[in-house]
């Protein structure tokens, strides 16, 4: 990027922008409780093929993001900072790879602007920084989509390769998934795009082959399941996917609202954005991908710099719609201060209004930039306000809601500290928590050895039994004790369900 392209202004939004986004993937990585779902099912599984624990998936398939995650656990253990970096990588590389070539396609400007947006997505920011396969789907799809509209536009082998080499690898990190974007994109185009000829070579000579190897491996040896993705068919509802996916840009919504109007009523005239807009759209609300929140970013860059050139025809319906938003955002910041109080206590209260202010006011000045057509205020306002808040997010409010979410970590800790050779078996008398897969992986690390005690009986006879054991005791199973053991114990309260916060002793037996 040529320096005298941009004002230096401009240029240092951009690289502000930049900052902030790569800042919102690392901050809290390391003390952010590991989560329910997706990541820690990843996790236990790299756990449980690490010590031969696993059994054979029935499917007997692997899928990449498990392999690479089970090479950096060998080196690192369970030092939750360093893999989360690695979606963070893969979310980062693919932005560069984003914009090297996504520019010869769509323009460097809106390219741009694009991954700001994108970058900005608090849906794409949150998933990103998790130890999950959703990125790297998102990456593979995304170059997909431009090495097959580059072959398209130029016919020639490195783009070729480029179509091949997505489509491979995704259908290494989701096959299912990665078959509904790859072939239906590409006979979508077969369909609709201008070029029928260069689309037809494309589907022959390189996605054909390929999706149907692995539509045949996927009917013979399965293709995997979707336990480490938290957009997947089965983890979350389509509705619920739909309504993130639009609420993770929310400042931006006049201009999304706009953007998508504007594709349908220019599919009637078969432009080639139009139909490469709607394809991208389909196939990607049919994968269930992030890769519709790249469609969406592209659709709003498009449409601002369009908003600043006139005549813009959707100058009303972003106007209204943008001042809707912003309405609703400010009864939004009032509910959020209530419940920040009520939920988070007296510190919960500054934290939501920090939060607040941010979102809000630069929401206002973006509101400003649209009616006095000022880019940098458009920019900077919408730009800065998912940015900020973001970082305000997991800066001050993350770590108030962190103490309902980490007594799996604190009740490992505590079990180490009691046994610091970790080769005491360990006994547990609690009602949820030894079935959720996050507190497995912090026990895996150092306590494979752990048994639930769930009969009065089985509890009787471990205290009756003299041997040097550790206990868990929580008395959700009406399990009785005697009190003794319970006042020289370690005492930890804790939240299973948040607003029930309930008691736990760590014992050590002798």
């Amino acid at each position: 990027m040529k320096n005298s392209k941009y004002s230096p202004r401009y240029l240092f939004f951009l690289g502000l922008a930049a900052l902030l986004i790569v800042v919102n993937l690392l901050i809290a990585n390391d003390y952010v409780t590991i989560w329910e779902g997706a990541e820690a099912n990843m996790l236990l599984n790299v756990q449980q093929s690490l010590d031969g624990s696993a059994e054979v998936s029935s499917n007997g398939f692997s899928f990449l993001p498990e392999q690479v995650v089970k090479l950096v656990y060998s080196f690192v253990g369970l030092n939750i900072s360093q893999l989360r970096y690695i979606s963070v990588i893969i979310l980062l590389f693919s932005f560069i790879g984003i914009y090297h070539w996504g520019r010869k396609i769509f323009g460097e400007e809106p390219v741009l602007i694009s991954l700001v947006v994108l970058g900005g997505s608090f849906l794409m920011s949150s998933i990103s920084k998790l130890v999950v396969a959703d990125v790297w789907l998102f990456a593979t799809q995304s170059l997909y989509l431009i090495f097959l509209v580059l072959y398209i536009k130029q016919p020639i082998l490195k783009w070729l390769i480029g179509v091949v080499v997505m489509l491979i690898l995704g259908l290494l990190v989701n096959l299912p998934m990665m078959l509904i974007w790859g072939l239906g994109l590409s006979l979508y185009f077969l369909l609709m795009h201008p070029n029928k000829t260069t689309t037809k070579n494309i589907l022959l000579k390189g996605v054909l082959p390929v999706s149907l190897l692995g539509a045949m491996f996927y009917f013979t040896q399965g293709g995997g399941d979707n336990d480490a993705f938290v957009l997947a068919y089965g983890n979350i509802s389509y509705w619920k996917f739909l309504l993130f996916s639009f609420l993770a840009l929310l400042p931006w919504m006049g201009f999304l609202i706009a953007a998508l109007l504007d594709v349908f009523m220019k599919m009637k005239s078969r432009e080639e954005l139009a139909i490469i807009s709607l394809g991208w759209l389909i196939f990607g609300l049919a994968s269930m991908s992030l890769v519709v929140q790249l469609l969406f970013a592209y659709l709003i860059a498009k449409h601002v710099l369009n908003f600043l050139k006139k005549p813009y025809p959707y100058d009303g319906l972003v106007k209204s719609v943008t001042l809707f938003i912003l309405l609703l955002s400010f009864i939004g910041v009032t509910l959020m201060l209530i419940g920040g109080w009520q939920q988070l206590g007296a510190e919960g209260y500054p934290s939501a209004l920090t939060v607040g202010a941010l979102y809000w006011g630069f929401g206002f000045l973006g509101v400003m930039g649209l009616f006095l057509r000022e880019k940098r205020f458009i920019l900077g306002g919408f730009g800065m306000s998912v940015l900020l808040v973001t970082f305000a997010f997991w800066g001050k409010v993350y770590p108030l809601v962190e103490k309902f979410r980490d007594l799996p970590r604190q009740l490992s800790e505590e079990v180490k500290i009691q046994d610091k050779t970790a080769t005491l078996p360990l006994n547990m008398v609690m009602h949820t928590l030894p079935s959720r897969n996050n507190f497995q992986v912090y026990l895996n690390e150092s306590f494979p050895n752990r048994k639930q005690i769930t009969s009065q009986q089985d509890l009787d006879e471990l205290l009756n039994s003299k041997r040097t054991e550790i206990l868990i005791y929580n008395d959700s199973l009406s399990l009785q004790i005697d009190s003794s053991y319970l006042k020289n114990s370690k005492k930890i309260i804790g939240n299973v369900d948040i607003n029930r916060p309930q008691t736990y002793w760590v014992i050590k037996l002798k």
